[in-house]
């Protein structure tokens, strides 16, 4: 009797010790599909003529500020002899859809986030900017805004395109936290 005891607590903290990491494993891994889905919406996309993809990049986590939630982000830069705000036009008919939008996995906006989070919200607006403009925010590895500033270093006919949905509850995924 005293063996079982001992050995009940025991098979239950192992199974404790276990089912939090596999909770944080099988979250990350739904976010990591979830992600890709998001992002091969822009790389699918069909670029310009005469234009070459320079550099992609897709990232999950939290992609700036102090509130814990989790985002998608994917970022196209190209070579392309048109201007941003050809390019803009250009893309201005296509649809992303938002990353709850892409798979059957269901996210859920913060607590923090859910009234500046319209219900409606399905589908994420393509951004364009000239390379020689974008700074990223928060540092590297983060999306990119539009400053006033311009490098004229960086060839004109660089540009990023970028989506990003950045308001869902990141649950057991830890890189959603700061």
């Amino acid at each position: 009797m005293k063996r079982k005891i001992i050995i009940i607590p025991l098979v239950i903290v192992f199974v404790l010790i276990l089912a939090l990491p596999s909770a944080i494993f099988v979250t990350m891994a739904k976010n990591n599909i979830i992600l890709y889905l998001f992002a091969n919406q822009l790389y699918d996309l069909p670029l310009p003529a005469d234009t070459v993809v320079v550099m992609k990049e897709k990232r999950v986590g939290q992609l700036g500020g102090s509130r814990d939630y989790i985002g998608f982000w994917a970022v196209m830069e190209i070579k392309t002899p048109m201007t941003a705000e050809e390019l803009t036009a250009y893309y201005s008919n296509k649809t992303i859809k938002s990353a709850n939008e892409v798979t059957f996995f269901k996210l859920k906006p913060p607590t923090v986030l859910a009234a500046e989070t319209p219900a409606d919200w399905k589908n994420i607006p393509i951004k364009v900017i000239q390379k020689r403009q974008a700074h990223q925010i928060y540092g590297a590895k983060r999306p990119y805004i539009e400053t006033p500033k311009v490098d004229d270093s960086i060839d004109e006919n660089l540009l990023i395109i970028q989506i990003l949905d950045s308001v869902y509850d990141p649950g057991w995924d830890i890189r959603g936290y700061t």
